[in-house]
């Protein structure tokens, strides 16, 4: 199997790219996730979350239950949940992988 690796890499300076890349993004990925999801949210899994910035943003925005990021980078995880909000966890796995870690 190919190994996978992340373009920019997952290093602090990819991490800080990303979270720039979400403020400038997120007025946009808000109008869309309140236009597209309606109704009470259980669980919200964010597949590929990097340090975290769009989990936050599915948390706030549609106020699930609980909200799940996972990546499967280590060091990606580790920042994204350093002062994790209350219903917000980071789970390390690769998203092309099934089950996912958030049970049913």
């Amino acid at each position: 199997m190919a190994e996978h690796r992340y373009t920019y890499g997952d290093s602090k300076i990819a991490a800080t790219r990303l979270r720039i890349l979400a403020e400038v993004l997120a007025p946009t990925s808000e109008s869309f996730l309140s236009r597209r999801v309606s109704g009470p949210v259980g669980l919200a899994v964010d597949l590929g979350c990097g340090p975290g910035v769009s989990t936050r943003l599915i948390a706030e925005t549609l106020k699930p239950s609980m909200t799940v990021g996972v990546d499967r980078s280590e060091a990606f995880v580790g920042w994204a949940g350093e002062d994790a909000p209350e219903g917000v966890s980071f789970q390390v796995h690769d998203a092309m992988r099934t089950p996912f870690p958030t049970g049913p």
